[in-house]
């Protein structure tokens, strides 16, 4: 966690080329060792030099950006641990969330994100009204004041589709992130040729948004990355510079079958903390969702394929 907030500096570019000087320069002092000793000690104190210098600025800011959670709310992200959620509606009902309504009850919390696309089908903003609300959400907008995030796919006034988060408050829409940079493989693939013939509605329009973005709640402003944005380092600095007092992350990674490429995605978003120097709540569906703060620190996370709960800034995983 240290030499990682070198990225709030340079990004993940200087983040490299450090690590990258810290090799080069240890072969050089090992091959050095072989021919000269005072070739060898110039060497070794280049790279101790080097390694304080980025160790103290580490140390600097990781004492600085632990810094306490920024906005007033408390918050639960719920994991299915399965890509199959949800099978059926309410989403209050299924068997994933039965099993931690109970404590997702005791911890009541004031936002709810709820991970990943709940259904293919797009809907425009115009269509979401109590009842539609109501059939999917079940009992968490029994709460007239909560707040709950999720995806879904968002039919725009010019027929375009965006992958969209949205957020909803006694029924009504209050803010909406629209997905702004369209990834190869995930977002368009030679495999979207089949979905354009078997669903045209859905697959094939989708557009990255240029207008204004953001969640615009009425105390304080959120931003947005959906799934692969993570890896667009401009983006999460843009939430920042926008006034985003935090960042929400909506993911399905259940694709991704190597526990591997899980871990360095998790680790991606945590430059990305670093970089803006944001909390970051990552909702994945299958895992791994974390809370992450601005120094780049895990402080709450739920594991791949479990089905839980994070209540946060309890720090309790349920």
């Amino acid at each position: 966690p240290l030499l990682m907030q070198l990225a709030a500096l340079g990004g993940v570019f200087l983040l490299s080329a450090v690590l990258l000087t810290i090799n080069v320069l240890v072969a050089l002092a090992l091959d050095a060792a072989s021919r000269s000793r005072k070739e060898a000690c110039f060497f070794a104190l280049v790279l101790a030099a080097l390694l304080m210098i980025s160790l103290a600025y580490g140390n600097y800011g990781y004492r600085r950006w632990r810094s306490s959670f920024p906005v007033p709310l408390k918050i639960s992200m719920f994991q299915p641990g399965t890509n199959d959620f949800p099978q059926t509606f309410p989403i209050d009902v299924t068997a994933e969330f039965s099993r931690v309504k109970e404590s997702l009850s005791a911890a009541d919390p004031d936002l709810v994100v709820i991970p990943g696309k709940l259904f293919s089908k797009a809907i425009s903003l115009a269509d979401v009204a109590p009842p539609l609300l109501k059939s999917i959400f079940g009992s968490l907008m029994d709460r007239t004041d909560r707040i709950i995030v999720a995806n879904f796919s968002l039919k725009e006034q010019d027929g375009t589709y965006t992958s969209s988060l949205v957020a909803f408050r006694n029924a009504k829409v209050i803010g909406v992130y629209r997905k702004e940079v369209l990834m190869p493989v995930s977002d368009y693939r030679p495999s979207g040729l089949v979905g354009q013939v078997f669903s045209p509605e859905v697959y094939g329009r989708f557009s990255p948004w240029h207008g204004e973005n953001g969640l615009f709640l009425p105390e304080f402003r959120i931003g947005g990355l959906i799934c692969n944005e993570v890896f667009v380092a401009r983006l999460a600095q843009k939430r920042s510079d926008e006034g985003s007092r935090l960042i929400i992350v909506s993911t399905n990674d259940a694709e991704l079958s190597s526990s591997l490429v899980l871990v360095e995605t998790l680790r991606m978003t945590r430059l990305r903390a670093v970089e803006s120097r944001q909390w970051i709540l990552r909702a994945a569906k299958t895992g791994i969702s974390a809370v992450i703060n601005p120094a780049g620190e895990v402080v709450a996370s739920l594991p791949e394929n479990k089905e839980g709960v994070i209540i946060f800034p309890d720090l309790q995983d349920r």
